[in-house]
């Protein structure tokens, strides 16, 4: 995702401790880091990456190791089983959301929608999920069979529930569908 949606708040929430430096200035994660977790008899390997912003911006006010940051983020994105693509809900769906997106769904890496900060959505309704999955979808129709998933990685609301969709996910990444599924 891009800088400050969340993804070491995150992995801090999904590893019960504050393994992860976070800040609210974007680039505090500045290049992949690596971790992994037993959780229910099952290892996964999580990475923290830093976030993408847009080419040109990054061109024009970026540091060298955004730079090389970024570079390294994208390589991780494509050696990856599952992606948690994390986006920052309150902000809604950006042209760079849409973008890295675009790559994932192009490079076929399977993936799951995060949608952080939904502690900080005001009167939210009972259909609130509902509606807001649609407008997830709308936005991103590259990613719709990317289960999308509410999270709160600051209070740690439904972080947890990761593991259960990482591990559908993975199970299901070399399911064949038929034509007519596929729709």
């Amino acid at each position: 995702g891009e800088p400050n949606v969340g993804k070491s708040t995150l992995l801090n929430a999904l590893l019960g401790e504050k393994r992860f430096i976070t800040a609210n200035m974007p680039h505090t994660t500045r290049q992949p880091n690596d971790v992994t977790v037993e959780h229910e008899g099952h290892i996964y390997q999580f990475i923290d990456t830093a976030g993408v912003r847009k080419h040109a911006s990054m061109m024009r006010s970026g540091t060298h190791l955004e730079k090389v940051g970024v570079d390294k983020t994208l390589d991780t994105i494509g050696r990856s089983d599952v992606a948690l693509f994390v986006l920052d809900i309150t902000r809604g769906i950006t042209a760079q959301d849409r973008h890295l997106a675009g790559r994932l769904a192009e490079e076929g890496i399977s993936t799951i929608i995060i949608a952080n900060k939904w502690d900080l959505i005001p009167k939210k309704t009972p259909t609130s999920v509902n509606e807001y999955e649609k407008i997830v979808r709308g936005f991103l129709p590259q990613l719709k069979h990317a289960p999308v998933l509410f999270t709160s990685a600051l209070t740690g609301q439904r972080a947890k529930d990761i593991y259960e969709l990482v591990n559908h996910v993975f199970a299901t990444r070399f399911t064949q569908l038929s034509d007519d599924e596929a729709k």
